[in-house]
């Protein structure tokens, strides 16, 4: 079955499963993609609608490459 342009990837439940998964820190967000048979960018999408992430979870790199290279420096320690 073809999905229409626009139309949404995941549904509801599928999202709210997702952002479970990924809140319970055994899945990266490239697990849920091929979990989920998605663009990781629609993981993230998912996780930034159902609000900030806490302090335990994966932090998000920012949307802007300009910004991401000082994310990754004080990011750094996380990802060692």
């Amino acid at each position: 079955m073809v999905r229409p342009a626009g139309a949404p990837q995941l549904n509801r439940k599928q999202e709210a499963l997702l952002v479970e998964l990924w809140r319970g820190g055994k899945h990266t967000t490239l697990d849920l993609a091929e979990l989920f048979k998605v663009a990781r960018s629609t993981v993230y999408r998912a996780i930034q609608r159902a609000g900030a992430p806490t302090d335990e979870q994966e932090p998000l790199p920012p949307p802007h490459a300009a910004d991401r290279a000082t994310w990754c420096y004080e990011n750094r320690a996380t990802y060692r």
